[in-house]
């Protein structure tokens, strides 16, 4: 008891206390732990607020990039935002990829117009023979069709 009391006078004498409003450790730790389980409520009021507002979020903004995406023959589709961030070679090689490895040109400047990377086909004709015949990924294989290099239907 002797111990506890001194810890108590400790604690007085380090927070500026009198005597007459001294709360025990135990009092304080309670009147803490209170605070906390309150604020946790708070929170926890918060998140089952806003979780059906973000579920509602994510599935607006996935409808709209479906929306927003453009067909490719192979499998699947792209996303035009995706394509204009990318350089030219970068958006040929994702097209490319979702054609197994071959990249018909005539296909490829369609989406890329599509998508706004390109404001019409003849510039979009000129940008990118000329990125394939100066890139490294592509090999010709006939006129208007160029394979990936290195690509292999696994991946």
């Amino acid at each position: 008891m002797a111990g506890n009391q001194w810890a108590v006078r400790t604690f007085v004498q380090a927070n500026g206390m009198n005597g007459s409003n001294v709360k025990t450790w135990e009092e304080q730790c309670e009147a803490r732990l209170r605070d906390a389980e309150e604020q946790l409520a708070r929170a926890q009021a918060q998140v089952e607020e806003l979780t059906p507002y973000i579920e509602a979020l994510k599935t607006v903004l996935d409808r709209d990039k479906r929306r927003r995406s453009i067909p490719v023959n192979g499998s699947g589709s792209v996303d035009p935002e995706h394509l204009k961030a990318l350089p030219i070679r970068g958006a040929l090689i994702e097209i490319a990829k979702l054609e197994h490895g071959l990249l018909a040109v005539t296909e490829a400047m369609t989406i890329l117009v599509q998508a706004g990377v390109f404001q019409n086909r003849r510039h979009a004709r000129k940008n990118l023979y000329s990125t394939l015949n100066r890139s490294k990924d592509f090999q010709k294989e006939r006129p208007g069709i160029y394979s990936l290099k290195g690509y292999s239907t696994t991946n």
